[in-house]
Parts: structure tokens; sequence; C-alpha cells
């Protein structure tokens, strides 16, 4: 799966098609990352936000870049598990200054 591909399904997921695990919720909470802890603002937020950027990485997983204000940026790591029906387990999130975003 390429990149525009993965855009085009998280547009297009439902709630049920994320695998929200305690890992993820627990690592959002601990970085101060709360509204990606919740799976329903999460969903929103994947579904209706443009993010700045993603990268590819390998395996169907995706880094997805988030900006949070002028100094912070969330990164979301996702692995597209399956495509039919849609799967995307939720990894981990990190909170990273936005400096080091990629340009």
């Amino acid at each position: 799966m390429n990149i525009k591909e993965f855009q085009e399904l998280l547009s297009a997921i439902e709630i049920y098609d994320l695998v929200f695990s305690n890992h993820f919720k627990l690592r959002a909470e601990e970085r101060g990352l709360d509204q990606f802890a919740d799976v329903n603002q999460l969903h929103t937020i994947l579904t209706t936000e443009v993010p700045k950027g993603i990268v590819d990485q390998e395996n169907n997983k995706f880094q997805i870049i988030y900006r949070i204000n002028d100094k912070y940026d969330a990164i979301l790591i996702c692995a597209v598990r399956n495509e039919s029906p849609v799967r995307i387990s939720l990894v981990t999130c990190i909170k990273q200054e936005a400096k080091r975003r990629v340009k």
C-alpha cells in the first residue's frame, strides 16, 4: 500500500475499523496527547483533519504527523493489518518538536 492509498483509506474508515490498544492509550496519556487517548476523538481527527505529513515505513506501517501547536507535533504510528475488511492497528504515538518535522 502506498501513501495515497493509505490517505484515502483513512478518510473513509469507521470507528470499528481501528484496533485501539491499551498500550496506545497509555502512551498517549503519558505523552500529553489526550486528544488521541479517546477512540472517538481520534477517529474524528483521522477522518477530518489533514495531516502535516505521512511517512511510509515498512510492511504497511505509516507515520502520520499532526500539528499540535507551533512547538509540537504528534506522530501516530499505524499499521494496516487488513484491507478487506479494513483493520488499522494504532501502534503508538509520540510527541515531537515541530522543528524535527520531515520537510
